[in-house]
C-alpha cells in the first residue's frame, strides 16, 4: 500500500477502536468491516496482515458486545467466529498479540455457556481487551 493509504488506514483503525471503546459498536463494526476488506485485498505487507488480524479481533469484540446488549445470539456467534479467525491468524504469525486474541476468544466462549441463564455475568462486556 502507498503511504497515503497507510495513513488513512491508521486513522480509520484509531477511529474504529475509539468507537468500540465508547460503546458505539455498530459504527465500529462498519469501520472494521472496511479495514478487513482493504487488508484482504492488499495482503502485501506485515502491516496489512496486522491490520487484518487486529481488525478481526476488534470487530469480533464489537459484535459480541452488541449481540449481548441486544440479546442477539446470532450476532454474538458471528463475533466469536471473528475472534476464532483472529486467533488462527495470529497463531500463524510471530506476533506478541496472540495471547490477547486467545484471551478474548476464551471470554467470549464463556458467555455462550451461560447465554440466557439468569446468572449471566452483569459486566461480561468489560472482560474483552481490544487491540
Amino acid at each position: 500500500m502507498e503511504m497515503v493509504a497507510n495513513d488513512r488506514i491508521k486513522q480509520e483503525f484509531i477511529k474504529g477502536k475509539s468507537l468500540l471503546d465508547e460503546g458505539r459498536h455498530e459504527e465500529s463494526i462498519k469501520i472494521f468491516d472496511e479495514l478487513i476488506e482493504i487488508s484482504i485485498s492488499e495482503m502485501d505487507s506485515y502491516e496489512d496482515n496486522l491490520t487484518l488480524h487486529t481488525s478481526l479481533n476488534n470487530r469480533g469484540i464489537a459484535k459480541c458486545k452488541l449481540g449481548e446488549t441486544i440479546n442477539d445470539k446470532t450476532l454474538y456467534m458471528s463475533g466469536v467466529n471473528d475472534l476464532k479467525k483472529a486467533v488462527v491468524l495470529f497463531g500463524l504469525s510471530d506476533n506478541s498479540l496472540k495471547p490477547q486474541a486467545a484471551h478474548n476468544l476464551r471470554k467470549a466462549e464463556s458467555v455462550i455457556k451461560v447465554w440466557g441463564a439468569s446468572s449471566v455475568e452483569a459486566d461480561a462486556q468489560a472482560m474483552f481487551k481490544p487491540m
